[in-house]
């Protein structure tokens, strides 16, 4: 009878923990109020990179096939990072750059297309592209990845040198380009351990260890965990409130380039907009949605109201919701009127956010207010 041995340690659970982590940070951008749209760009970043995580869980329940499949995702962790460095750095996305997307989808298709075969784990093609060789598929990702990583860093040195950018305010650009240069050793890592352990007979005596797992859980926990502290920083700055955050960086507008005379045309266009199509009417009106309607960036609508109303985006646009508020009230006829209801109509999505309001714009509660209202209208 063959000895028994007592069994081993227990793995460490990488993808359970890296999954985990990606999930909450998800979820943190989820229920972030406001939501701009460089939010959505960094979920989508961080669903791709759970794919990875999910890949190995699946393959235990449900083979190599859901594994191979999750992998093609790494071929979207360079367009989706790309993509939102240029809308957090404030510039616009538009459907010329549903091309990054266009080798991941053909590597979607091309999966689909050789899984028809009846015995797909025995095709070459695909063994060659996805299977345990999946020579294609890696160096898709290698170049891949090199190729925006690179782009990245451009954009972000780019970006960091124009004084004339008001933007640089609220980017912490060093751990974006401590993050990438990271993401840039680790595949190169990787492609010299390849090579070199696949060279046993070149290099005897040398050998590199293995890192995979390990490398996106770090990798995991760096993006999610200043990914999501980057953008509460940034949507502070662009409402106004930086002064929350004190590692926001203080430099003066006068540094934008922007003559007082072109914020002055930004604020004219802004309260047209708001005059003429009262957008506030909706609570879930956004400065992003500002931005898109004047096609202006969001980081001059910022200063603009900072600059020439000293105001910020929340308070500018609960203004008008007070004054709307106020010609219900009067048009009411009611004795005991149901500010909430009211407040609810005019754009307001909470009870203390609209006393707040309130009180910042007119010295009062509501209740006050429409008390000193009344006795004025009686007397």
């Amino acid at each position: 009878m063959p000895p028994v041995f007592p069994p081993g340690p227990p793995r460490f659970p990488i993808p359970v923990i890296s999954l985990t982590i990606t999930f909450f940070s998800i979820l943190v951008l989820s229920l972030k109020r406001p939501r701009f749209s460089f939010d959505r760009w960094f979920a989508l970043f961080l669903i791709s990179l759970s794919c990875l995580h999910i890949a190995h869980l699946v393959r235990r329940d449900f083979g190599q096939y859901y594994f191979d499949f999750f992998h093609i995702s790494q071929l979207l962790f360079g367009p989706l990072f790309f993509l939102y460095l240029k809308d957090i750095f404030g510039i616009r996305i538009g459907k010329k750059d549903l091309v990054h997307f266009v080798p991941y989808l053909l590597s979607v298709v091309f999966f689909f297309a050789l899984t028809s075969f009846e015995d797909m784990f025995r095709n070459v093609e695909y063994d060659l592209f996805f299977g345990r060789g999946n020579i294609v598929l890696k160096r898709l990702t290698f170049f891949s990845f090199l190729l925006y990583s690179t782009f990245s860093l451009y954009r972000i040195h780019k970006v960091e040198n124009e004084m004339a950018n008001p933007i640089i305010e609220s980017i912490q650009f060093n751990w974006l380009k401590t993050i990438i240069s990271l993401a840039i050793l680790i595949v190169l890592y990787h492609a010299v351990s390849g090579f070199i352990n696949g060279q046993s007979e070149r290099f005897s005596g040398l050998f590199l260890p293995p890192i995979r797992g390990y490398d996106i859980l770090v990798f995991t926990i760096l993006f999610s965990v200043f990914g999501v502290r980057q953008s509460m920083i940034h949507s502070a700055w662009l409402l106004g409130q930086s002064f929350a955050y004190p590692t926001t960086k203080k430099k003066k507008y006068e540094k934008s380039g922007l003559e007082i005379e072109k914020l002055k045309d930004y604020v004219h266009a802004v309260k047209d907009y708001m005059e003429v199509r009262k957008p506030y009417f909706s609570s879930g009106f956004s400065l992003d949605d500002l931005a898109d309607h004047l096609n202006l960036p969001r980081a001059h609508i910022t200063q603009a109201l900072n600059e020439v109303l000293e105001t910020n985006f929340y308070h500018f646009v609960n203004e008008y919701r007070i004054r709307e508020f106020i010609l219900l009230l009067g048009s009411s006829g009611e004795e005991k009127p149901n500010f909430l209801s009211l407040a609810f109509q005019v754009g307001f999505n909470s009870k203390s956010t609209f006393n707040d309001s309130f009180k910042r714009v007119t010295g009062d509660t509501p209740s006050l207010y429409f008390l000193g209202k009344s006795k004025k209208n009686e007397s």
